[in-house]
């Protein structure tokens, strides 16, 4: 199973949305997850987190990015997370209507951690679930 998750944050530092920052969550099988179109305002940066966890037997593996860019007025653009290695590695495309790359920057560790903390930007992490207890 695999989740896909969009998250938007209030600067590059990670600071936290005044009214949270969750804004796409998707689940399935599916290699290719579609979060719904966000209006963002022009002019100012915009710093957001893509990032896709797997579950698998007994254990979670993961990747994100985190990036900030400057949207321009009136034009739409499109993020794009490319999962390497089953999700070992992870990169970000964003690109304008016409399919054009548009700049953005990176912090050194994503906004968005794995389940064990701070990951690098792009490159991803895995956990084994440790569960405590029995069956009585």
């Amino acid at each position: 199973m695999r989740t896909g998750l969009a998250t938007v944050f209030a600067n590059p530092a990670c600071d936290s949305m005044p009214s949270g920052g969750r804004i796409g969550t998707t689940m399935g099988m599916d290699e290719r997850h579609e979060f719904p179109t966000q209006k963002i305002a022009a002019g100012q940066e915009f710093t957001f987190a893509l990032a896709v966890v797997e579950v698998l037997n007994k254990s979670n593996a993961g990747c994100s990015v985190t990036a900030t860019f400057l949207p321009e007025p009136g034009a739409t653009y499109e993020a794009r997370l490319y999962i390497r290695g089953n999700t070992a590695r992870c990169e970000m495309v964003i690109v304008d209507g016409q399919n054009l790359a548009v700049p953005f920057t990176m912090p050194k560790f994503s906004c968005m951690g794995g389940l064990k903390g701070k990951t690098r930007n792009g490159v991803g992490w895995f956990g084994s679930l440790n569960i405590i207890g029995g069956i009585r």
